[in-house]
């Protein structure tokens, strides 16, 4: 993420970076040192100290400086400007550049506990809230989402945190929702889907659509596509999966999406094949 945020810096400062190296500083084991590599050949690659400079006056601090001598690994030019990832100000002034508006997907289905108003979900929402970003979390529980919603705003106080109430195993919902919050809303920077279903016995829609699949593919697929007008206005914008170690333990089977061959507890590889479906999408 924060290779993304580098690369959209430069971009609005008219600099091409296509890549970041990481390093690092000679008294640490730690890759501390981010170092944003232009197009180009590799002699005219590295950041100059006049664009250093322009980037510089764009923040409003100093993101870049010049690390050369300082680094543990060997560097191929002079005057090597990099930034320093260490400095919780300068990596908290980078998220800014791309968080200002959120919308955190996320719902409790069954024994599986995930989604905005818990966990990683929460966290995020509570992070973003914090760094000034306005935040819409979608939840299917009322009571637990208001009970999150309302600690959110106690701990930043910022106020700017919405709660949409959209059950994720219900397609026509979601796509009512997608609809509804591309119409009211004046833009969107991130969207972040963070919402999971392991329910063990198969359950299907009045359409035939089996529940874990709706929450964990489909409704992602439908906001992602629905969205994607706001999220082209952020210049650019940002959609994230919260994936899983368990996809890589799993090959993509597009045989049986609609988990039809779903025995008892087969719930654990359903949901990892999921989540390599949501890394292909």
């Amino acid at each position: 993420m924060l290779k993304f945020a580098v690369v959209d810096l430069f971009r609005k400062a008219n600099i091409s970076v296509v890549e970041t190296e990481r390093a690092s500083y000679s008294d640490s084991d730690e890759d501390s040192v981010l170092i944003p590599i232009k197009e180009g050949d590799r002699g005219d690659r590295d950041v100059t100290k006049e664009e250093a400079e322009h980037v510089n006056n764009i923040f409003g601090m100093v993101i870049l400086n010049n690390v050369e001598g300082h680094v543990s690994q060997k560097l191929d030019n002079q005057g090597v400007y990099a930034i320093d990832c260490a400095n919780p100000d300068i990596a908290y002034c980078l998220m800014d550049k791309i968080m200002k508006s959120s919308l955190i997907i996320g719902n409790k289905v069954k024994d599986k506990d995930t989604g905005a108003n818990s966990g990683i979900g929460q966290t995020i929402a509570c992070e973003i809230a914090r760094r000034g970003g306005t935040v819409h979390m979608v939840c299917r529980n009322h009571q637990r989402g208001e009970h999150v919603q309302t600690t959110i705003m106690n701990e930043t106080g910022n106020q700017d945190i919405h709660l949409h109430l959209v059950d994720l195993s219900q397609p026509r919902n979601v796509f009512r929702f997608a609809q509804d919050f591309r119409d009211q809303s004046g833009n969107l920077d991130v969207l972040i889907h963070n919402a999971g279903s392991m329910v063990p016995n198969r359950q299907t829609d009045p359409d035939g659509i089996e529940k874990n699949f709706a929450v964990n593919v489909l409704a992602p697929h439908i906001l992602t596509r629905q969205l994607i007008p706001l999220l082209h206005k952020a210049k650019p914008g940002r959609v994230i999966f919260v994936a899983s170690g368990g996809m890589l333990v799993q090959k993509l089977d597009v045989t049986d999406i609609q988990c039809q061959r779903m025995k008892a507890g087969d719930v654990t590889l359903i949901y990892d094949n999921h989540k390599r479906q949501q890394v292909k999408l």
